[in-house]
């Protein structure tokens, strides 16, 4: 929330791990704008966004270039953060006809916030090689969190999504630590 209002580098791009709660995090600010939390955002909302739907049938570099120009240009005018989840994939393989050359000339605006997620892997491949991107973005490092901390992330989420469930003492802890041991392509929480 901070990033977004801020003046100039008002874009931010979060990384880490699968999993770790990228998505989680925007959903979070975007609930915090609603309630009125952030008041540099108030009327704001944000949008996220499925490069895949939005570029269906885009056949053409020109195509794909147009669809995002037009995306732009709405959510300059309805006052708009678009969230887009694999941002990495705006930058393609680096070629000329990637979606990042496209979207360069409207990330320099402070008019238009876009919210890019994608993993720590991804982010080196793709976005780091792209210094024009790179540098319009301010980057966020999510860390997984340590076993305390998950513990307190799902006593947290039995609390507000199922207060009926209760969890005896140590459950959580010992399903964490079976998720550890038997789940190694996943992070916690």
């Amino acid at each position: 929330a901070n990033i977004l209002t801020a003046k100039g580098h008002n874009n931010v791009v979060i990384t880490g791990g699968a999993g770790t709660g990228k998505t989680a995090i925007v959903q979070a600010v975007s609930s915090g704008i609603a309630a009125g939390a952030y008041p540099g955002l108030n009327g704001r909302r944000i949008v996220e966004v499925s490069l895949d739907h939005l570029l269906k049938e885009c056949y053409t570099p020109q195509d794909r270039g147009v669809r995002l120009g037009n995306l732009f240009e709405e959510a300059k005018r309805e006052d708009i953060v678009l969230f887009i989840d694999e941002g990495h994939r705006i930058c393609g393989a680096g070629g000329s006809d990637n979606l990042a050359n496209a979207a360069k000339p409207y990330l320099t605006s402070e008019e238009l916030q876009v919210i890019l997620a994608t993993t720590t892997d991804e982010f080196k491949k793709y976005i780091e090689q792209d210094s024009a991107i790179r540098r319009r973005f301010e980057k966020v490092c999510l860390e997984e969190p340590d076993a305390a901390e998950t513990e307190k992330i799902l006593n947290n989420i039995l609390l507000e999504r199922y207060p009926d469930v209760k969890a005896e003492p140590g459950v959580l802890r010992r399903l964490i630590e079976i998720g550890n041991r038997y789940c190694r392509d996943r992070n916690n929480p």
